[in-house]
């Protein structure tokens, strides 16, 4: 088993709103510092509903995936295979809906390749002017 990557209890996050079945729910991400989403949080429905409740819980276990290296970009593209027609089926379509966790992922898909290059660059520049600090204060010492 892979051991689970802990995260910095202070973490940069990105929130998105998202819609899943005409309700609004709120997708938050956490990063880690090289700019990959590894963990997911999501809100919305109603305060202590078994739908609520799951959705946390969903997005808990992908966290712990993420958290072992599991890749934002591969676990959204193994919820989408060709399915075939089910109760859940749009009626126009005949496609089968996607469930919540599954279009949280694929949003956090798309969060990570849109803003994670500028997370990182914003990690490494913060890390640089720690190093610069602690530079500093050797040679005031000295």
């Amino acid at each position: 088993m892979i051991d689970r990557q802990r995260l910095p209890t202070r973490r940069r996050n990105s929130t998105r709103e998202i819609q899943w079945n005409g309700f609004p729910w709120t997708l938050t991400v956490g990063w880690d510092a090289e700019g990959k989403v590894r963990e997911l949080f999501l809100k919305g429905g109603k305060l202590g509903t078994h739908l609520a409740i799951a959705a946390e819980d969903e997005a808990f276990l992908v966290s712990r995936l993420l958290q072992r290296g599991e890749a934002v970009v591969d676990l959204a593209a193994s919820f989408f295979p060709d399915r075939p027609s089910s109760p859940w089926s749009d009626s126009d379509t005949g496609a089968t809906k996607p469930s919540l966790i599954a279009v949280a992922v694929q949003v956090a898909s798309y969060i990570e390749q849109e803003e994670g290059p500028v997370i990182a660059e914003m990690h490494r520049a913060e890390a640089a002017r720690q190093q610069e600090m602690v530079d500093a204060s050797r040679h005031s010492t000295v």
